[in-house]
């Protein structure tokens, strides 16, 4: 018997090994759908929970036939589901996958559910990554991404984007289409934002991949970690208030009437309230006399100098000044040397507003008016928009 011998026999052993692993893994499966067998595959949920009055009802055709989910669906019962096969389904039918796999198990468990939920989960976040464009849901009404409970919709699919457009719309959604590039999109010529880092700076961290039906949530994270500004690893930006901002603007500014709607937006604008009480913003100024510099990007100014701000005024001829939360808001304006930005506390700006009316969160955004009255109160004020 020769070494070759040997390395044969090891391999028929190690291939009778891996066909009993195969085997027992058939037989858990099989075993698995049949306690399931009485159980009928999803179908996609409501499109929204909120029932508008008057709307009518936007139904959803389901993607994959009962047919195809037959077939695709016991996937889902397999001890350890197979990375490879996911690779050639559709968006929709990995999306049902998702969602199957989800459900069921709150029926009965599932083996190594977190295990197969990582798998499946890896192959949706390869395909947005490897996406050559992105399309996002955008509210007409705030110029920003539509929130819907707390998520932003995103999709691979122009045409399914559109057909949500025109779903919400009976909801008396004003919605549009916005497309970004994909990472792997080489075109210098373009110039375009990172989906991702812009969704950073609005603080829309969940996000609904949606493909038309069936639909899976994300976080903004697991796709791209926070862009880092300065570059000394501190990020000029506040999430949490851009996001109540749209949030608050979304709901009041959303033509309908349910149940309960004054208690949500009275909620959402408390909270977007208190974030700004506690907010730190860029003030676009102008200064002469002495200025000490403070690290990277601060100034330090003293009673010798004298620093003058900018004003806008509206069609009423009230004045107001104009804060920004982040260095994309301050940009959209001042992007040349005539301006410094400079960082002030909440604090700090109520003492900066002399005679005038009020300030303005973000004039080239969200436009969020505080009146000078309002300010001044100890209670939380009122945002008028």
């Amino acid at each position: 018997m020769g070494i070759f011998d040997l390395f044969t026999k090891s391999e028929k052993a190690q291939a009778r090994k891996e066909e009993r692993a195969r085997s027992k893994d058939l037989t858990r499966a099989q075993e698995l759908q049949a306690q399931f067998e009485n159980t009928a595959w999803p179908v996609p949920l409501k499109m929204n929970p909120v029932n508008v009055a008057g709307a009518e009802k936007t139904s959803i055709t389901d993607p994959v036939d009962k047919k195809r989910k037959d077939e695709i669906g016991p996937m889902i019962f397999a001890p350890h589901i197979n990375a490879e096969p996911l690779k050639f389904l559709p968006l929709e039918e990995l999306l049902f996958l998702m969602d199957t796999h989800e459900r069921f198990h709150k029926i009965s468990a599932l083996d190594n559910f977190e295990e197969n939920k990582r798998v499946l989960r890896n192959e949706l976040l390869n395909r947005i990554r490897s996406a050559e464009s992105l399309f996002l849901l955008n509210d007409l009404s705030t110029g920003y991404p539509f929130i819907d409970h707390g998520y932003v919709s995103l999709y691979l699919d122009k045409q399914k984007a559109e057909d949500a457009v025109k779903a919400f719309a009976a909801q008396y959604r004003n919605l549009s289409v916005k497309r970004f590039l994909g990472e792997t999109k080489d075109d210098i010529k373009e110039k375009r934002q990172n989906l991702f880092d812009y969704l950073y700076y609005l603080g829309m961290e969940h996000i609904l991949v949606n493909n038309g039906g069936y639909r899976a949530s994300i976080v903004r994270s697991e796709i791209s970690a926070p862009p880092d500004v300065a570059g000394d690893g501190k990020i000029a930006a506040q999430p949490a208030l851009c996001f109540a901002m749209c949030d608050f603007l979304g709901e009041a500014r959303w033509n309908v009437k349910y149940e309960k709607r004054a208690e949500v937006l009275r909620a959402k604008e408390e909270k977007m309230l208190k974030l700004i009480r506690k907010g730190t913003y860029i003030v676009p100024i102008q200064h002469e006399g002495p200025a000490e510099v403070i690290g990277s990007n601060r100034l330090r100014f003293n009673s010798e100098t004298k620093i003058r701000f900018f004003v806008l005024q509206d069609n009423k001829d009230k004045t107001f000044l104009p804060v920004f939360t982040d260095v994309q808001e301050y940009l959209k304006k001042f992007n040349t040397a005539e301006w410094e930005g400079a960082a002030f506390s909440f604090a700090q700006i109520k003492g900066m507003l002399d005679n005038r009316d009020g300030i303005v969160i973000n004039p080239f955004g969200e436009n969020i008016m505080l009146l000078r009255d309002r300010i001044m109160e100890q209670e939380e004020g009122e945002a008028h928009v």
